[in-house]
């Protein structure tokens, strides 16, 4: 862990269940964005296409990281808080 960035620390075994939590949030985001759409609401849809993407990019870092085979699996705590 470096001077200025911080990790969190998941345990192997909660991992798959964050990778659902990560899932079931871009079908959130992508249902309202198309509900968003469909009343010709397209800057707040875009919105949420971009949060449904954050999410998707979470599911990969945690994918990544899991692969390195630690446990707990180290995870910059800034993918959770910004």
């Amino acid at each position: 862990m470096s001077g200025t960035k911080k990790d969190r620390e998941i345990p192997r075994a909660k991992i798959q269940e964050g990778v659902r939590l990560c899932k079931k949030n871009i079908f959130i985001f992508l249902d309202t964005a198309e509900s968003l759409l469909e009343s010709d609401n397209s800057n707040h849809a875009a919105i949420n296409v971009e949060f449904a993407i954050e999410e998707f990019g979470k599911i990969l870092m945690l994918k990544d990281e899991y692969g390195k085979g630690t446990d707990p699996v180290q995870v910059p705590d800034n993918v959770f808080t910004s």
